[in-house]
């Protein structure tokens, strides 16, 4: 697939992120809704059509080449020991950290934490001393790894959290509009097993990607979302005991 195929793959992927259809983007451009769907299947797209539907999603045309290009790349970063270790040990750090990753300026995280500008620099240069962010001048920030960071199993990170993170995102009520829990069981072979898991990953893949196109949006418009997969071969315990208890 060429760069400009998959420039339009990708744009095609965010407005379905978003909600929106051919009949919105037809409405944009000032076109009928047959037009567009011929610029997506056959190609024909200028840079002005091109910026203005961009527009309508919020994102520059730079923007969509990054994420373009971000997801023919593996689009995941594993730290090294050392930095895993650093985060896990500071608090602070590991939250800066992941506000950068998110979108975040270090002038709206220390407006949102009341960070002082001294412990702010302090921070951003621990975290520039590890390699994770490059600090520029004027404190402006280029991240050094993916935004997606894959922890390591059994890691200093997964140690010092899993049980926290597991307890406190699991002792809640899930009964908003926004919100949903689900435990599906089911007999599957291995094949059918081995297709979900990679539809899984798709899934949490596209969570990925939506989360970077919505980088650039006011955070009085985003909210902070936890996505809780976990997927294994798995008999309830009740069904065990029955099979002790049957004699």
């Amino acid at each position: 697939m060429s760069e400009s195929q998959e420039l339009i793959r990708t744009l095609k992927r965010c407005l379905k992120g978003r909600g929106l259809t051919y009949a919105d983007v037809a409405q944009c451009l000032e076109l009928s809704e047959p037009q567009v769907k011929r610029l997506f299947s056959r190609g024909g797209w200028s840079l002005e059509r091109l910026e203005t539907v961009c527009g309508l999603l919020g994102l520059s045309v730079h923007e969509l080449s990054q994420l373009s290009n971000r997801q023919r790349s593996e689009g995941s970063s594993v730290l090294t020991l050392e930095q895993e270790h650093a985060l896990a040990k500071d608090e602070s750090l590991l939250t800066w950290f992941y506000l950068l990753l998110n979108g975040w300026s270090p002038e709206q995280i220390s407006a949102e934490y009341g960070t002082h500008k001294h412990k702010a620099t302090k921070i951003m240069a621990q975290l520039d001393r590890l390699k994770l962010i490059d600090l520029l001048p004027g404190n402006q920030v280029r991240l050094l790894t993916a935004q997606v960071i894959e922890w390591r199993r059994d890691g200093p990170i997964w140690r010092q959290y899993e049980a926290r993170v597991r307890d406190e995102f699991l002792r809640y009520g899930f009964r908003g509009d926004s919100e949903l829990l689900r435990l599906t069981t089911g007999e599957l072979s291995l094949a059918s097993l081995n297709i979900f898991n990679r539809k899984l990953r798709a899934l949490l893949k596209e969570f990925s990607e939506l989360a970077y196109i919505d980088r650039s949006l006011p955070t009085e418009e985003k909210h902070s979302v936890g996505l809780f997969a976990a997927l294994r071969p798995w008999v309830f315990s009740l069904l065990e005991n029955e099979k002790k208890n049957r004699f």
